[in-house]
């Protein structure tokens, strides 16, 4: 019996550590970016699948396996996974940078621009891939302020784009630009919590399996009668 609760809690505990890796990874048809400004420029950092990163190459993968034998394919795929601009005008990245994470791609674009006015991203490597693919991107400012966020970008030329540029005031009134602060919490913490509270209801849940399973031996124990009590 005592085998038999050992087996069941590793087994619940197996399903739940893969439901957290799943938790934490993108889909194969997802991917999500963040593009950070400051006084020295703009650093979008892409992360995406291995299955959807061999796409973009035209490459069929299922893991991160081959990614250093196809770097300098990922490399020029980099530079043109998101066409940026500021007031209209194309603005090529300087630097690309590619590395494996966690089993997933990343990307790494640093681009000339300090201003937010008139930034606008196009997710130009969702042109590339076929319909049901997605991608999100958030843009943060000086400690972390969020000045924009799209959770949701498709293929399409009115779905593929974000801008950077808060909308303009009614006629006749002031609006101060709305920048929201992120809290720790929402900037780097919630993934953590999120994964705390998975394992919390693991631990849960294997405390419940192991009273049940205890209290069922006890019941199916028969007493012991000592020889001189009879």
């Amino acid at each position: 019996m005592k085998l038999e609760v050992k087996r069941i809690g590793i087994r619940i505990a197996a399903a739940l550590l893969a439901c957290v890796a799943v938790a934490s990874a993108h889909r194969p048809f997802e991917s999500s970016a963040i593009a950070r400004l400051d006084h020295e420029g703009l650093e979008l950092v892409l992360t995406m699948s291995a299955e959807l990163a061999g796409k973009l190459i035209d490459q069929p993968m299922r893991s991160s396996a081959g990614f250093e034998t196809f770097r300098p394919q990922f490399l020029k795929a980099g530079a043109e996974l998101y066409e940026v601009t500021t007031h209209g005008k194309p603005v090529p990245p300087d630097r690309v940078f590619f590395k494996e994470k966690e089993g997933e791609a990343v990307f790494s674009v640093i681009y000339p621009v300090v201003d937010s006015a008139g930034l606008r991203f196009r997710a130009a490597y969702l042109e590339k891939l076929p319909l049901g693919y997605a991608g999100s991107i958030e843009l943060l400012g000086e400690g972390e302020t969020l000045l924009g966020r799209q959770p949701m970008l498709k293929k399409g030329d009115t779905q593929n784009t974000f801008s950077a540029a808060p909308p303009s005031p009614p006629a006749g009134k002031s609006v101060e630009p709305s920048l929201v602060r992120i809290a720790p919490a929402q900037a780097g913490i919630a993934p953590e919590r999120h994964l705390f509270s998975i394992i919390s209801v693991a631990l849960l849940v294997l405390m419940f399996v192991w009273q049940f399973q205890r209290s069922r031996y006890s019941k199916n124990q028969s007493p012991c009668i000592h020889p001189f009590d009879r």
